[in-house]
């Protein structure tokens, strides 16, 4: 996007500062066009900018470049989105195994979060300048590898890819009980999200297998051959402007016979900007939901079969009856006591202005006394 450009250096840059050979880079500029941006690149012959004036969203852009000249050429195709920072040697292994093992479809890095990552190393001794002039921490695969081990709590990770059952994953049939643990934590280890998998963080600890058994890999780190894009049909633009794009590419390659893998060895970091942030706040909620919504029903048209959509309808219904629920229960817990003290104050002084108003009884022996005496004119 025009207003991303400072990122999208960034980002290039660290893709770049390997110098490598047969290596192409096309850059969209979703939704108008930036001087800045070109004005980066005009000295790396590698890199081809192209803009559109209309904003063809994620999928449609990605589509869009995968049908230029160069990138029908390609061998391996390899989608980043522009608020990562890659490691000096991101792409050689992704490479090195899909063209080594033809039964890969789609493989993935590890992402991290980058606010919870790069802050954790010596960055002045590690910041160097690339071939766009940005002053970058250069990280390699095993520092990452090596923190990860040492720090594995579900902050640092962003996504490590989505459970091998596709049809569980994106289709579930649960039960209230299993809704209700998913929803509360209750089982971290049987969620299907493996960056809150509790069972996958133990592998990394550990030093398990090199790769992870996944149905989707997040869009802004698939790696894949050219020749699966092309007999799967490619991405499919329909999910524009995001929104499990990314997940139908990839049960696409499952159902035509590959496997999809997240490589425990091979990282990037991820979120050099606030857009996620941003789609939480009340003003980005609307479109973020909204785009959700829309693409998750072009999921379900392509790979749904008819068997599991009435479990998908009660799936939907108990889900809103527990945020409702939940709700409630927030608005109870976190409000009841400002409501109590309030209410009761503005009781009590009601209640006094009622006894002041309708209280006329005449003052007693006593009180004329105190009166007197505490005024300092009492008798002698």
């Amino acid at each position: 996007m025009p207003h991303e450009v400072d990122v999208t250096i960034k980002a290039l840059d660290s893709l770049l500062f390997r110098r490598r050979e047969n290596l192409n880079v096309l850059v969209l500029l979703n939704g108008g066009g930036a001087e800045a941006l070109r004005s980066a690149v005009q000295n790396v012959s590698q890199v081809q900018v192209f803009e559109s004036r209309e904003n063809l969203g994620v999928a449609g852009g990605r589509a869009f470049l995968a049908a230029q000249d160069v990138a029908k050429k390609a061998d391996i195709i390899a989608l980043l989105d522009n608020d990562l920072l890659l490691t000096l040697d991101y792409l050689e292994p992704l490479c090195e195994l899909l063209m080594q093992d033809h039964s890969i479809g789609v493989l993935g890095a590890s992402v991290l979060n980058y606010q919870y990552v790069v802050c954790r190393f010596d960055a002045a001794e590690r910041l160097e300048k690339g071939p766009l002039g940005q002053s970058l921490p250069r990280i390699s695969n095993d520092d990452l590898r090596g923190y990860v081990e040492q720090h594995h709590t579900e902050e640092v990770f962003f996504h490590l890819g989505v459970d091998p059952d596709w049809m569980r994953a994106y289709f579930p049939k649960l039960s209230f009980e299993e809704e209700y643990a998913r929803r509360c934590g209750g089982n971290p280890g049987q969620d299907v999200m493996l960056s809150r998998n509790t069972v996958v963080h133990d592998k990394f600890v550990k030093g398990g297998p090199e790769k992870i058994d996944v149905s989707n890999i997040a869009g802004c780190t698939q790696v894949f051959r050219r020749d699966l894009y092309d007999e799967v049909g490619g991405i499919r633009a329909e999910y524009s402007p995001y929104g499990y794009e990314d997940a139908d590419f990839c049960i696409r390659s499952l159902l035509a016979g590959y496997k999809n893998f997240t490589l425990t060895n091979v990282f990037s970091l991820h979120g050099t900007d606030d857009r996620h942030q941003q789609r939480k706040t009340l003003s980005g909620l609307w479109p973020a939901k909204r785009n959700t919504a829309r693409s998750y029903a072009f999921l379900v048209k392509h790979h749904c079969p008819k068997s599991r959509k009435p479990f998908l309808v009660k799936n939907f219904f108990m889900r809103a009856g527990i945020d409702v629920a939940a709700i409630l229960w927030r608005l109870y817990h976190q409000t009841a006591g400002l409501i109590i003290r309030f209410a009761a104050t503005v009781v009590g002084v009601i209640q006094a202005q009622i006894t002041l108003v309708f209280d006329r009884s005449p003052a007693t022996k006593d009180d004329k006394a105190f009166s007197r005496q505490d005024s300092g004119f009492g008798e002698e």
